[in-house]
């Protein structure tokens, strides 16, 4: 099936599972394969037997509303093949990912949670009791810094962050001596999840959810995490800006010190670790998530002409600004829908504070500035303008 047609009828299921669940098609470059994968675990009883696995099938396509083919008799492998024609895979990633932002707004958070859960983990993941999480690899052939970006956006949908794990290995040792080069990992606290999705993981695998029931009892006796160290936003960052791609040295001294210094970061040595609780809002994870300038003005001002330097981090202070003022709508509390800006220039978008013409340039500056703020914004145009989108954001200032 080629990608249009596809996106055509595509549901929010049906996206969730292609983004987190596709890999190259290594003997066709125009194709990708979704895919759905397990095997018999020590950890139940149960025959994975073909008639599961068909019941599983049926299940998966009748979830994500794509026909799944079952391509082995001895364990899970459902694939459903997509034709791309040649779009590169950043590029294909970016279409899935507006398509998800565009159904975003018509779910409750706890709806939109929930499928993307099932999405990324019910399809490939799997439970770890000994790790206590439930566990899904990113595959490293499509592990590309713009995927992990919109990753990370997705995830910030979650309602507890702190029940997240990324668990890469380019710091462990046997893929820094190239022994193993293992997929990483994004892993979520085992308790907090099966109790959140509880029986709805049986609409897409009776195999897996048998799983959790046998496992039940013993995850009962888990506590969920409330305290962590180095937690999964702060993880994402260092992996993104300096891990993913960048510990190929080929000096070993100079490598062994930059893994080193990463893993020190990381909080892998024997140094006393912090417990501190963070339980951040969408806010906070945007502050550290964004780069620091404002879109609103940075082609006009140096920085330090519209802000000043925190004592605490000798930071420049930025405020968080929603593009769109939703009110009380929650649904618009999205990191997609978040801008750092100057206090001058968040002062000045209040409504009915500065005149209309100079807001509407503010506003201008943002889209033009951020392509993220311009992509959501544009979900709500079958034709994104310009000045439309500008006219449109301004009328919704709060």
């Amino acid at each position: 099936m080629t990608l249009n047609k596809l996106l055509d009828k595509a549901t929010l299921n049906t996206l969730m599972t292609i983004f987190f669940n596709f890999s190259l098609d290594k003997e066709n470059k125009n194709n990708i394969k979704i895919i759905s994968s397990y095997k018999k675990t020590k950890h139940t009883d149960v025959e994975l037997t073909e008639e599961i696995m068909e019941q599983n099938n049926k299940l998966l396509s009748s979830w994500s509303g794509i026909n799944f083919e079952n391509k082995s008799k001895k364990e899970g492998n459902h694939v459903f093949t997509i034709n791309i024609q040649n779009i590169e895979i950043d590029a294909f990633i970016k279409i899935i990912y507006k398509n998800i932002q565009k159904k975003r707004i018509d779910y409750s958070d706890e709806e939109f949670e929930k499928i993307l859960l099932l999405g990324l983990f019910g399809f490939r993941g799997s439970a770890d009791p000994a790790a206590k999480f439930y566990s899904v690899d990113i595959k490293r052939e499509i592990q590309t810094e713009f995927y992990l970006e919109c990753i990370f956006k997705l995830l910030t949908n979650i309602s507890d962050l702190r029940q997240l794990n990324l668990n890469f290995r380019e710091l462990q040792k046997d893929f820094v001596e190239n022994k193993k080069e293992r997929n990483t990992q994004i892993r979520i606290d085992l308790k907090w999840f099966s109790e959140l999705i509880d029986y709805d993981l049986s609409n897409l695998n009776v195999y897996k959810d048998e799983i959790l029931k046998e496992l039940k009892s013993e995850i009962q006796s888990f506590k969920i995490r409330d305290k962590i160290e180095n937690n999964f936003v702060e993880r994402l960052g260092i992996y993104k800006h300096k891990i993913l791609n960048k510990t190929n040295i080929d000096d070993e001294k100079q490598k062994k010190f930059t893994i080193k210094e990463l893993r020190k970061e990381l909080g892998f040595s024997n140094e006393k670790k912090s417990n501190e609780r963070r339980d951040r809002s969408i806010v906070d994870i945007a502050r550290n998530f964004y780069d620091d300038e404002c879109v609103c003005c940075k082609n006009d001002y140096p920085l330090e002409n519209r802000s000043f330097k925190m004592r605490k981090n000798n930071k420049y202070y930025l405020e968080i600004h929603h593009v769109i003022s939703f009110a009380s709508d929650k649904r618009g509390d999205q990191i997609d829908n978040l801008v750092k800006v100057c206090p001058t220039c968040h002062r000045a978008l209040t409504k009915n504070r500065a005149n209309e013409d100079y807001q509407k340039i503010l506003i201008n500056n943002i889209l033009t500035n951020s392509e993220t703020a311009f992509n959501y914004v544009s979900n709500f145009f079958e034709k994104p303008e310009l000045d439309k989108m500008t006219e449109f954001v301004y009328e919704k200032l709060q």
